[in-house]
């Protein structure tokens, strides 16, 4: 075939090349191939004569020659945000985090190799969407998605970090099997070719709101009365009616009460600051009082 020679002998044109018994004897090979062709050669060989008082040589029946050439898969090309090397995302929780821009190519383009890339590592929770395809499989086939929207959800409390790999492979479509036309293939252990890279995904954490509806507390001046009551009752504490609803997400909560007046304290909580109180949720949950 064409780009396609032997290591001697001489090119008579038209893909037939003539060896002398020299050559044949010190051996034949192929010595060069067009890159990344891997069919199979149908040769046919011809063996010729000629006395040294004939005229011309005399030419014999011929014989097939299958060289079979073993397919390799070349290592494909895979770049993050045109960058090939690893990259990384960030992105508060609960929200869709957008992912750097993959693209990846072939390296060998005589249509011989296909091309599959693949994103793994996703935490059970979280969703892989293109804005279309979707996924929540901890490896998806992304092949056919837009490649460059791809964004990542997790659930609105998860703010652990992680890393997803991203996966581009080549493979050569020859097999072992092969077909009756170009003979058998070697061997499919270089039929696949990887390259990949890797996604570093912060999680920032976000505080989650947390309500109050503080109730109108009653007392006279060193006096205490129960809530909602205006008559004097004997000296005690001024209980305060504060409903606090925390975050569903467990994160820490507290209240702070500011306005205090000089010489007003508390059955629990801390002064931060000449005024201000801190009381944590479990105080607010036991009963907070003016002592």
């Amino acid at each position: 075939p064409a780009g396609t020679t032997p290591s001697s002998g001489t090119d008579e044109g038209g893909g037939v090349w003539k060896f002398g018994e020299g050559d044949v004897t010190a051996g034949i090979h192929i010595a060069g191939r067009p890159t990344d062709a891997d069919s199979d050669l149908n040769l046919t060989v011809t063996p010729y004569t000629q006395d040294a008082n004939s005229a011309t040589p005399t030419d014999w029946p011929p014989q097939n020659l299958l060289v079979v050439i073993d397919a390799v898969a070349d290592t494909p090309t895979l770049t993050l945000d045109l960058v090939e090397g690893d990259d990384t995302a960030s992105g508060n929780e609960g929200t869709a985090i957008a992912l750097p821009d993959i693209a990846a190519s072939l390296n060998d383009t005589d249509a011989s190799e296909t091309l599959k890339i693949e994103i793994s590592g996703l935490p059970a929770g979280w969703t892989l969407s293109d804005g279309t395809n979707s996924s929540t499989d901890p490896t998806t086939d992304v092949t056919t998605w837009n490649l460059n929207t791809l964004t990542v959800t997790g659930p609105a409390e998860d703010d652990a970090d992680f890393t997803l790999t991203v996966t581009a492979t080549a493979t050569e479509a020859a097999t072992v099997d092969g077909d009756t036309s170009d003979g058998p293939e070697l061997s499919e252990n270089d039929n696949v070719a990887t390259t990949s890279w890797q996604i570093a995904v912060t999680v920032d954490p976000v505080n989650d709101e947390a309500t109050i509806d503080p109730q109108t507390a009653y007392g006279e001046e060193d006096l205490g009365a129960d809530a909602g009551s205006q008559t004097p009752a004997d000296p005690g504490n001024i209980p305060l009616v504060i409903n606090l609803t925390p975050p569903s997400g467990g994160d820490t909560t507290w209240i702070e009460i500011s306005g205090v007046p000089t010489g007003v304290t508390f059955n629990s909580g801390i002064e931060t600051s000449p005024g201000v109180w801190e009381f944590t949720e479990a105080e607010v949950t036991a009963g907070i009082e003016i002592t």
